[in-house]
């Protein structure tokens, strides 16, 4: 136990330490307070936008984009990456288009974003959408595919036909892989919404 609180203890030592070298260095170096200003004055400002409200109306207007972006690329990547996980042929005919944009990051389609759609929300929006389109549809598509073909047979030895073993066996078996793309795209969609 000691050394545990030994251990805290320490770390808070040191982050105190860095603080305060922050501090003193920022007013002390010339020109460093133009690109790191001093601790005190950063905290005063993060107080002064906390009281008036301007951080609350900027976190509120991240979080719209953030969540608007994620549940558009979800909408549509879910169903898309089901339809192309259960019909063979649709994924054949889908996956060399697939595979000439799923490489392309968020950031090289933030030109032609902003040539049809501005420099506003729907732009911010439609980026998110498309960083997060891409790991729902991978992840849903590949956990369909993934699927054993015993419990295709047997449903089908039970009388299923192709919308029960969809969804009887193919969708409940492909929520895993669904939740893994969620996870991943929500990192994405966060990192993307706060810049």
């Amino acid at each position: 136990m000691s050394v545990l609180t030994n251990t805290r203890a320490s770390g808070a030592l040191f982050v105190l330490a860095l603080l305060i070298v922050w501090e003193i260095s920022s007013r002390n170096v010339s020109g460093l307070s133009l690109l790191l200003p001093p601790l005190s004055t950063v905290v005063s400002h993060l107080i002064a936008s906390a009281l008036s409200g301007e951080i609350l109306s900027h976190g509120s207007a991240t979080l719209v984009r953030l969540f608007t972006g994620y549940f558009a690329g979800v909408i549509v990547a879910i169903p898309l990456g089901l339809l192309l996980g259960y019909l063979r042929p649709v994924y054949q005919l889908a996956e060399p288009l697939m595979e000439l944009l799923r490489p392309v990051p968020s950031i090289a389609i933030l030109p032609i974003a902003i040539l049809f759609l501005g420099l506003g929300f729907q732009m911010q929006t439609a980026v998110i959408g498309w960083a997060v389109f891409w790991p729902v549809l991978i992840a849903t598509s590949d956990g369909v595919r993934s699927l054993d073909p015993t419990l295709i047979n047997t449903a089908r030895a039970y009388g299923y036909r192709t919308f029960g073993i969809f969804r009887r066996v193919a969708l409940p078996a492909s929520l895993p892989y669904a939740m893994a793309g969620l996870r991943v795209a929500l990192t994405i969609a966060l990192i993307l919404a706060v810049f």
